[in-house]
C-alpha cells in the first residue's frame, strides 16, 4: 500500500534549496553580470579570429553568473556578497 500522507511537501525541494543557498550574488550584480555579458556576447561574435571566441566565453560566463545567481571565483575566495548585504 503506497504512502499517502506526506508531512514535508509543503517544504521546498532539496535540489531547490541548494540552488537558493549557492547563490552568492546579489541581485543588482546578477543584472549587472547578465547585461555585460550579453554586450560582451555580441560584441565578440561580430568580431573574427581569436577575439571572437575570448569575448564570448566572458559574455557567457557572465550571463551564467546573472542567471544562476553564483559565482565561481567568489566562491573560491569565500565572498558572498549576497550574505554581507543581508547582515
Amino acid at each position: 500500500m503506497p504512502l499517502t500522507y506526506r508531512p514535508f511537501d509543503h517544504l521546498p525541494k532539496i535540489e531547490e534549496l541548494h540552488q537558493e543557498l549557492r547563490k552568492n550574488v546579489t541581485d543588482p550584480e546578477r543584472a549587472l553580470s547578465a547585461l555585460s555579458g550579453l554586450g560582451l556576447l555580441v560584441s565578440g561574435l561580430s568580431r573574427g579570429g581569436l577575439a571572437k571566441w575570448i569575448l564570448a566565453a566572458a559574455g557567457l560566463a557572465l550571463v551564467r553568473r546573472g542567471l544562476t545567481g553564483h559565482c565561481a571565483v567568489y566562491e573560491q575566495m569565500e565572498v558572498n556578497s549576497r550574505r554581507q548585504a543581508l547582515q
